[in-house]
């Protein structure tokens, strides 16, 4: 059997933003240095989802690993209330897919990089990943990680 961990992230799904730099100098040498960091809405986000995280690890009993995984990401958009109940409809069937921003890689890079050093060790674990996007009534990411198997060798 598998190891797996299945949690949501509510909310709407978030890109990664792009690090902000910022140039500090040293108190020892004077001399300046860039720095780059995430931005407060980021780290937020980044923040929000290690506590998603986290808590369905205690509840599943998954433990931090460093083995390879197999990553899916479903980001769920809520449907734009200005849509007529037709479109609504269909999206909610999925024969209506959101093409919208976020891209699905700068949302999946958010994810990932935020669970680094909580649910395993780093993102290169990952040898398998996929991730889409939908609409839905609510918007929230679900997230489901699970140890690769070779399954050819079996």
């Amino acid at each position: 059997m598998t190891n797996k961990l299945t949690f949501n992230i509510p909310g709407a799904p978030k890109a990664q933003a792009r690090p902000r730099f910022s140039v500090i100098k040293s108190k020892k040498t004077g001399k300046s240095h860039a720095v780059a960091f995430d931005p407060k809405e980021s780290k937020d986000h980044k923040n929000w989802i290690r506590f998603c995280a986290t808590d369905a690890m205690k509840i599943c009993g998954w433990q931090y690993t460093e083995k390879a995984l197999v990553v899916e990401i479903e980001a769920y958009f809520e449907i734009p209330k200005s849509k007529t109940n037709k479109f609504k409809q269909q999206a909610l069937e999925g024969n209506i897919l959101p093409v919208v921003k976020p891209d699905l890689d700068n949302i999946a890079k958010g994810v990932l990089d935020a669970l680094n050093t909580v649910v395993f060790k780093d993102d290169s674990q990952i040898v398998e990943l996929t991730v889409k996007k939908f609409y839905n009534d609510e918007p929230y990411t679900k997230v489901n990680i699970q140890e690769w198997e070779n399954t050819e060798n079996a």
